[in-house]
C-alpha cells in the first residue's frame, strides 16, 4: 500500500500510513501502548499538523498577495453526539489535550435548523477537520452542514481532512446505505421543497468517504487489547522506544520479529537483551541512541535501510559483516562512537548524503574511497583529536566540517571546491599550512589554528572568498597580495599575538566592510587604509601598543564605527573629519589621550562619542558648530575640567555620562533633552539652568534622569534649578503624554528621575511631611478623568553604611474608607544612589494615574467617595526616609503651569492655582514600620 503522507523533515524519514498502527513506546510495557483507536490517528495528526507548518512556511514567499487565515485551533472534531461523545470522540479529544493540540470540539446539544455562526467560524479556523462518522450522522442536518462546509473549506483554504468510520462501513457513507438511507429517505420527504440542499449533502458524504482515513467499522468493542496487539503487530511500521519512561530495560528479540512491515525503529537509550537481537528486513529507518553492541544482527539485510543514527554507541569498525550491503544508505549517523577507529565500509553505499562521525576521538584514517562517493555532500569529523590527514573529497561535498580535528593540512580537492558553501577549520591546532593553488572557497575560519603561521601568497585574484578568519593563530603579517581578494567582505585578525604590521593596502578593495585587529601588538596602519573606501567597521579595541592613528588622506564616507578602546593614542589626527560617515567613535580607556582636535566637529553624522576613562583629557575643543546629531557623550571616570558651552547646540543630545568626573566644577546650559549622570563628581559646585529650554519642549516627552547624588560641593542655587527643573519636566511630560498614548499598559508613562544634596521636599509639592507617611485630604471630585498622576519625592539619609549602587524605593498610595484601608496604587523608583560622604539627597519622581487599573481589588466607587488618604514610603534598611512629599497633577493645573510659565527657583505650590480650599498637607510619620529591608 502507498503512503498516505511522506515527510522528510531535515534528516529524519517520516512515513504514516492509513489504517496502520504507529506504535509509541515509553508508557510501560507493550500491551498497554497501543490503545484501540487513538495512536494512529493521533500521531498522524501530529504528522500532518508538522506538514502544515512547512507548506505555510514555504508559501510565505506569496503571502503578501493571498494572506493566510489567521489559525486559532489545530483540530476540528465534527462527530454525532449520540454515538459517540461518551466513547472515541472524548477519548481522542484528552489525548489531543494531553498533546497539547489546540482542539476545537461542541459538546452542546444541538439545536435548530442552521448551524451556529460560531461553529463555522471554528471550522475555518481550524488546520485540520476530523469527521467521525458513525451510524446516525446522517441523521443530524447540523453535522451535515458541518461536512459542507468543512470540504468547503479544504477547497479554498486547503484545509486537511481525515474521515473516520466508527462502526459504520465506509463504503455505506460513499453511497449512503444501510442507516444512512434511512436517513436520507426521512430527510427527502422533510425538504422536499429544497432538494437541492440534500442533493449538497450526499455529494459531500460521497467526497468525504473517498478520502483517506481510518477504518474501525470491523472492530469490536468487546475485543481485548491484547488480541487488538496479536492481530496489529505485523502491520506496524513505526515504534518509538524511550527507555527513560519504559519499566523494564531488557528488550526481547521477539519485540521485533513479529513486525514484519516495520520500517522505522527509534530507540532512546541503551539495552540489554535477553535473546540476540533481531531485526526486520523491512526497516528503512533506524535511530538507536546508545546502541551497546558493537555490530549489527549477522541475519539483518540492511539492504532497504535508508538511515542509520546510532550515535554515541559502542559500535566498532565491523558495524556490518562484508555480505550485508547497504546499498540504498543515504544518511549514516556515528556521532560519539568512542570506539571507532576506522569507518565501516560503505564504499558500497553510492547513494550516501550525509556522514556524520563528529567527535569520534579514536578515529584515525577516512578511506581514499570517499572522493568516490558522488552524492556525498555533508561531512562531519569535527572534534576527531586522532585524524591527521584528510583524502581527497568528491566534488559534489557541500558541508565539511573539521573543527577541533588533528588534520595537518587541508587537500587541494578541499581548497579549490567551489561547492563548499561551509568549511569550519576552528580549533585545528596542528594545521599549519594552506595550499598555494587558488582559493575558490566562500568563506575560511582559521579560529583557534595556534600552528598557522603564514598564510600564502595570493597569486591571482580570488573572487570567491568572502569571509576570512585568522583570529587566535600566529600569523605575524599578512602578504600584500591581500588586497588581491576582491569581494572579501569581512577580514578577522582578533587575537593574533604575533601580528604587527599591517600591509600596504595596494589596490582598493571594494568590497570590504569589517576589519577586526582586536587585542593584537599591531603599532600603526598604514595610510593607505583609505583604499578600503567602502569599509564600515574598524575595531583596534585592547592594541595597546597601537599609539598612533593614520591620516586619512581621503574620505570615508562608509565607515560608521570606530573602536579604539583601550589603545595607546595620544592624539586624534586633524584629518579625522574625513571619516564623515562616522556614527560611534569610541576612545574608552585611552590613558594617554590629552588633545581632540577641532576637526571633530566635522563628523556631522557622529551620534555616539565615548572617552570614559581618559585621564589626561582635560577639555573639549570650543567651537561654534557644536554636534547636531550627537545622542550620546561619555566622559565618566575622564579628567575633564570644564564643559564647552556650545554643547547646548547638540539639540539631539539625549545621554551626558559624567560619573566620577573629579575636577568637573561646573555644566553649562544643556538641551533640552539631554539627560545627566553626574554622580560622585566631587569638585562640582555649579550646575546652569537649562529651564527656558525646558519650557520651549512642551511638545517632546522622554525618559528622564537627572542624578548628581555625592556632588558634596554643589551649591544651593544649582540644588534649586534642578529642583524647579524636575517641577517643569513633570509637568511637561504630564501635558503630552495622555496625548501620546503613554498611558496604555504596553507604553507606560516615561519614568522621571531626579536626585540631588539637599535636605527638603521642593516646596511645589502640594503635601509633605516629616518622615515616611503623609497624608492626604481628598475632594469630592479628586478622582475625575482629569487626574494625570502623581509626583513624589523622598529625602534620604544613611543611618549605616551603603556605598553606591542602585537602589530601590516604594511608595504605598492607601485610600481610607468606612473605617478601611485600600492600595489605589504602589510605585517603585529606582536610582543611583551614593552616600560615600554621608550627605541627605532629595529624589523626585513620578508615577502614571491609570483608572482603567482601578477597581480591580475593590469597586471605583469606593475610592471616587472616599475623603482621606496616605503615602507610606518604604527605603532599603541601611536607609532612612527623613521627609517625604507628593502632588496630584491635574489636567487644569498642568496647562495653567504651562501657558503661565512658572518657572521660579522657589516656585508657588500647585494647590496654589486650584480654586479648591479642601487640598491640605498633613500627617503623622510611623518609621518603624516604613524602613524595608533590601
Amino acid at each position: 500500500m502507498c503512503p498516505l503522507y511522506t515527510f522528510v523533515t531535515g534528516r529524519f524519514l517520516l512515513v504514516a500510513f492509513p489504517q496502520k498502527p504507529i506504535l509509541k513506546v515509553g508508557y510501560g510495557y507493550w500491551p498497554l501502548l497501543l490503545r484501540i483507536l487513538l495512536h494512529p490517528l493521533l500521531l498522524l495528526l501530529m504528522l500532518m499538523m508538522q506538514k502544515k507548518v512547512m507548506d505555510i512556511a514555504s508559501s510565505s514567499s506569496s503571502a503578501a498577495d493571498n494572506p493566510p487565515r489567521r489559525k486559532k485551533y489545530d483540530v476540528f472534531i465534527s462527530f454525532r453526539g449520540e454515538d459517540t461523545r461518551l466513547g472515541i470522540t472524548s477519548h481522542l479529544h484528552a489525548a489531543l489535550l494531553q498533546k497539547k493540540i489546540e482542539t476545537y470540539i461542541d459538546y452542546k446539544l444541538q439545536s435548530g435548523e442552521e448551524i451556529g455562526p460560531a461553529l463555522l467560524q471554528a471550522i475555518e479556523k481550524s488546520t485540520i477537520s476530523v469527521i467521525i462518522f458513525s451510524q446516525n450522522y446522517a441523521s443530524s442536518t447540523w453535522c451535515l452542514d458541518e461536512l459542507v462546509h468543512i470540504l468547503e473549506c479544504k477547497e479554498r483554504y486547503s484545509q486537511m481532512v481525515i474521515p473516520v468510520f466508527y462502526h459504520i462501513n465506509p463504503s455505506d457513507v460513499r453511497k449512503q446505505h444501510g442507516s444512512y438511507a434511512d436517513a436520507f429517505a426521512q430527510l427527502e420527504k422533510r425538504f422536499d421543497n429544497s432538494i437541492d440542499k440534500v442533493h449538497k449533502w450526499r455529494d459531500a458524504l460521497t467526497t468525504a468517504a473517498n478520502l483517506s482515513g481510518f477504518d474501525y467499522s470491523n472492530k469490536s468493542g468487546t475485543e481485548t487489547e491484547a488480541n487488538l496487539i496479536q492481530k496489529e503487530t505485523p502491520n506496524v511500521e513505526v515504534i518509538e522506544v524511550d527507555w527513560h519512561n519504559l519499566q523494564e530495560r531488557p528488550l526481547k528479540c521477539a519485540d521485533f520479529t513479529q513486525m514484519s512491515n516495520l520500517i522505522m525503529l527509534i530507540v532512546d537509550g541503551g539495552y540489554t537483551f535477553s535473546t540476540s537481537l533481531d531485526l526486520p528486513d523491512s526497516l528503512h529507518y533506524l535511530d538507536w541512541w546508545g546502541y551497546l553492541l558493537e555490530s549489527l544482527p549477522s541475519n539483518f539485510c540492511p539492504r532497504n535501510l535508508v538511515e542509520l543514527h546510532m550515535q554515541y554507541s559502542r559500535v566498532t569498525k565491523e558495524l556490518w559483516k562484508e555480505e550485508q550491503i547497504l546499498v540504498n544508505l543515504q544518511v549514516i549517523d556515528l556521532r560519539g562512537c568512542s570506539n571507532l577507529t576506522e569507518v565501516p565500509n560503505l564504499s558500497r553505499s553510492l547513494k550516501i548524503v550525509e556522514i556524520n562521525l563528529g567527535h569520534c576521538r579514536s578515529l584515525v584514517e577516512i578511506p581514499s574511497y570517499f572522493q568516490h562517493l558522488d552524492k556525498l555532500t555533508h561531512l562531519d569529523l569535527g572534534f576527531c583529536y586522532s585524524l591527521k590527514y584528510l583524502p581527497e573529497m568528491p566534488g559534489n561535498i557541500q558541508y565539511l566540517n573539521l573543527e577541533g580535528s588533528g588534520i595537518k593540512e587541508l587537500p587541494e580537492s578541499v581548497w579549490c571546491n567551489e561547492n563548499i558553501s561551509y568549511l569550519n577549520l576552528r580549533q585545528c591546532e596542528d594545521l599549519k599550512k594552506l595550499p598555494s593553488s587558488r582559493c575558490k572557497l566562500k568563506n575560511l575560519d582559521l579560529h583557534r589554528c595556534s600552528k598557522f603561521e603564514n598564510f600564502p601568497e595570493i597569486l591571482e585574484p580570488m573572487e570567491h572568498l568572502k569571509s576570512l578568519s585568522l583570529s587566535q593563530t600566529a600569523v605575524t603579517e599578512l602578504p600584500s597580495s591581500i588586497c588581491k581578494l576582491k569581494n572579501l567582505e569581512k577580514l578577522d585578525l582578533c587575537s593574533c599575538s604575533k601580528f604587527e604590521n599591517f600591509p600596504e593596502i595596494l589596490e582598493p578593495m571594494e568590497h570590504l566592510k569589517s576589519l577586526s585587529l582586536i587585542q593584537t601588538p599591531v603599532r600603526e596602519l598604514p595610510s593607505s587604509i583609505c583604499k578600503l573606501k567602502y569599509l564600515e567597521s574598524l575595531y583596534l579595541t585592547n592594541c595597546y601598543r597601537f599609539s598612533k592613528f593614520p591620516e586619512i588622506l581621503k574620505p570615508m564616507e562608509h565607515l560608521v564605527s570606530l573602536c579604539l578602546e583601550e589603545t595607546a593614542v595620544e592624539m586624534l589626527p586633524s584629518s579625522i573629519g574625513n571619516l564623515n560617515g562616522l556614527q560611534d567613535l569610541n576612545l574608552s580607556r585611552c590613558y594617554l589621550l590629552k588633545d581632540v582636535p577641532t576637526s571633530i566637529y566635522s563628523l556631522t553624522n557622529l551620534k555616539r562619542l565615548n572617552f570614559n576613562d581618559c585621564r589626561r583629557l582635560e577639555k573639549l575643543p570650543s567651537c561654534s558648530v557644536g554636534f547636531f546629531s550627537l545622542e550620546e557623550l561619555d566622559l565618566s571616570n575622564s579628567g575633564i575640567l570644564e564643559i564647552p558651552a556650545s554643547i547646548k547646540q547638540a539639540s539631539r543630545l539625549s545621554i551626558l555620562d559624567l560619573i566620577n568626573c573629579k575636577w568637573l566644577q561646573s555644566i553649562p546650559e544643556l538641551p533640552v533633552l539631554c539627560n545627566v549622570k553626574a554622580s560622585n563628581s566631587t569638585s562640582l559646585k555649579i550646575v546652569s539652568s537649562s529651564r527656558t529650554a525646558l519650557a520651549q519642549g512642551w511638545d517632546k516627552p522622554n525618559y528622564c534622569f537627572k542624578v548628581f547624588t555625592n556632588c558634596p560641593k554643589l551649591d544651593n542655587n544649582s540644588g534649586s534649578n534642578i529642583m524647579d527643573e524636575a517641577q517643569i519636566t513633570i509637568m511637561r511630560m504630564a501635558t503630552v503624554a495622555p496625548l501620546e498614548d503613554y498611558w496604555l499598559p504596553c507604553n507606560p508613562w516615561p519614568q522621571i528621575n531626579i536626585a540631588c544634596p539637599g535636605k527638603e521636599i521642593p516646596n511645589w509639592f502640594s503635601y509633605q511631611n516629616e518622615g515616611s507617611l503623609v497624608d492626604i485630604e481628598l475632594c469630592p471630585e479628586w478622582f475625575r478623568t482629569g487626574l494625570f498622576g502623581f509626583a513624589l519625592s523622598v529625602v534620604l539619609s544613611e543611618i549605616a553604611e551603603v556605598g553606591f549602587g542602585t537602589w530601590r524605593v516604594r511608595a504605598n498610595f492607601i485610600v481610607k474608607f468606612m473605617g478601611e484601608n485600600h492600595e489605589l496604587f504602589t510605585s517603585e523608583y529606582n536610582s543611583y544612589i551614593d552616600f560615600s560622604n554621608g550627605q541627605h539627597h532629595v529624589h523626585v519622581w513620578n508615577e502614571a494615574f491609570r483608572s482603567e487599573e482601578v477597581g480591580k481589588n475593590c469597586s471605583p466607587d469606593v475610592y471616587k467617595l472616599a475623603k482621606e488618604a496616605s503615602v507610606i514610603f518604604f527605603c532599603p534598611r541601611r536607609m532612612k526616609v527623613e521627609s517625604c512629599g507628593i502632588c496630584p497633577l491635574y489636567a487644569e493645573d498642568v496647562e495653567k503651569f504651562k501657558i503661565g510659565h512658572v518657572i521660579m527657583s522657589r516656585g508657588p505650590k500647585v494647590e496654589e492655582t486650584r480654586q479648591d480650599d479642601d487640598y491640605k498637607g498633613g500627617g503623622s510619620s510611623d518609621e518603624s514600620e516604613a524602613n524595608e529591608s533590601d
